[in-house]
């Protein structure tokens, strides 16, 4: 005997339409209605206690405009000038967007119509200093609109106080990228994502929301990134050439996009951007050039190395090198040591330079020492000008670089000098050369040498740069020398050995 079961579907009678058919349709169990009726009072009564569990542990406010409250110390529109860490809180956005924590610990809620204050949290870290209006109290703490922030404490302006003003927002450094945006640019744009991430850095007016992108690379000696060439070629080719405020010159491509280099260390590229945006950014960046770098180590150079200043020592020459993340300088000077020091370029830091390192030794014991030296020197040097010296141009070449250079800057003659590669030795000196020329006198020098023959600078260097007035008698050397002129200076090369012919024509003086 076969078990029952029970049959959901049921047969009705025929319907028009179907002479023999018939249409079934599912009964649903009594029992599944009340089931779905427990299953939405379950939920109705989870989600009530959840809504007041969760209103509870929120403790929902809104600012407060009473004048003041108790024991904050604090009046609405009172004026604030406060030191701290500045961080993003993402918890509130609708009444503020930011703390700063005083070293104290006491936090203030801020916000700023006037300030993108993201472009501080991203690119700052230790103490900032802001100035703002308290507006109202939110959750016992002071809602400040910030009106000024900047990097310069309280200390650092007792040291370097502003003409006019207690602080100012100092604007950013983007070292990856070489570039200084200011105070009046943070006022007018704010910076989309992490700026230098990508090699690139996307800005936003903040009026027409108009996004700008800045693409950067480093130069070298191949194709589109030899900054070199791409200058010489744009030179000619662009179909408008302007200068910013600060003396860069920006080339306008025939494609609409637009070109401008920082001394054959960085290049960078502007696409698709209005024309308008351009020429307000262009006026409203830095770059950091060598004349920066050269006036930042004559001005604040001793101090950066030394912590202060007393009158006696001085700084006689510095280098720039290139680092992926940075501009990195050596300077060499004297006092009561010897000394050289190292700092990177920042021009965000009141005197833009920090500190690195330094390495001391003590002056000469003896004064004659020096001198008879340098008549030596001087006797070496006339006997290395022999204008029938023939090159090989065949030897196989020291190795180059336009990516890893040194920058030797004469802080005396205004020039500097960009040598080829990080690989070297090289140092400063004051022959007294003529080349056999009437009236010629060249009274300093540039010694050159492999950093593995760097014993060998003094006497055997494998290249001398020599810096002479301009004078047409240099034009006709014997063939190992080369001659470069700048402003009312020539530059004479004596390439001592043949495999240093390229880097003698790949050296850039400016």
């Amino acid at each position: 005997m076969s078990t029952p079961h029970q049959d959901f579907f049921t047969k009705k009678p025929s319907k028009s339409g179907f002479s023999s058919g018939t249409i079934r349709t599912i009964q649903k169990p009594e029992n599944n209605s009340k089931l779905w009726i427990l299953i939405v009072l379950l939920l109705i009564i989870i989600g009530a206690g959840a809504y007041y569990m969760w209103m509870g542990s929120w403790n929902i406010t809104i600012p407060t405009t009473e004048n003041s409250i108790e024991n904050t110390g604090y009046s609405i529109a009172s004026q604030i000038q406060e030191e701290g860490i500045l961080k993003q809180d993402n918890s509130d956005l609708i009444n503020y967007t930011h703390t700063l924590t005083t070293l104290s610990g006491e936090v203030f809620l801020l916000k700023s119509s006037k300030i993108a204050l993201a472009n501080y949290t991203n690119n700052l870290t230790g103490t900032v200093q802001i100035i703002g209006k308290i507006e109202a109290f939110y959750q016992g703490k002071p809602l400040v609109e910030v009106e000024t922030i900047g990097t310069q404490t309280t200390q650092d302006l007792e040291q370097n106080p502003l003409p006019n003003t207690t602080v100012t927002s100092k604007g950013l450094y983007i070292a990856k990228a070489g570039l200084y945006f200011g105070s009046e640019f943070l006022e007018n744009y704010t910076f989309v994502g992490n700026p230098g991430d990508n090699d690139q850095i996307q800005i936003q007016n903040l009026e027409n929301n108009k996004i700008t992108t800045i693409s950067f690379f480093n130069c070298n000696n191949k194709g589109d990134t030899n900054c070199q060439q791409l200058t010489q070629t744009f030179k000619m080719t662009a179909v408008r050439t302007t200068t910013s405020i600060n003396g860069d010159t920006f080339y306008t491509l025939e494609n609409g996009s637009y070109f401008f280099q920082n001394n054959n260390w960085r290049g960078y590229f502007i696409h698709d951007a209005d024309a308008q945006e351009v020429d307000k950014i262009k006026n409203l960046i830095t770059l950091a050039t060598p004349n920066l770098i050269a006036k930042a180590v004559s001005q604040h150079g001793i101090k950066t190395c030394l912590g202060t200043d007393n009158g006696l020592n001085h700084i006689s020459s510095h280098t720039t090198q290139k680092t992926n993340d940075n501009l990195q300088i050596t300077m060499q000077g004297s006092g009561e040591k010897l000394f050289t020091c190292q700092a990177n370029f920042d021009l965000s830091k009141p005197d833009q330079l920090t500190f690195l390192d330094i390495k001391t030794s003590s002056l000469p014991t003896q004064t004659q020492e020096p001198q008879a030296q340098t008549k030596k020197e001087e006797q070496k040097t006339t006997t290395t000008t022999s204008k029938t010296t023939s090159l090989n141009p065949n030897t196989p070449q020291f190795p180059t670089s336009t990516e890893k250079t040194f920058t030797y800057t004469s802080n005396r003659g205004g020039y500097s000098i960009t040598l080829p590669s990080m690989n070297i030795a090289y140092e400063a000196f004051t022959p007294s050369q003529s080349f056999e020329e009437q009236g010629v006198k060249c009274s300093y020098g540039l010694r050159v040498i492999a950093h593995k023959n760097k014993d060998l600078l003094q006497t055997s260097p494998a290249l001398i740069i020599y810096e002479c007035p301009a004078s047409e008698k240099l034009n006709n050397l014997g063939a190992n020398h080369l001659v470069k002129t700048v402003g009312n200076k020539t530059f004479v090369f004596q390439i001592l050995d043949s495999a240093w012919i390229n880097f003698a024509n790949t050296t850039i003086i400016q």
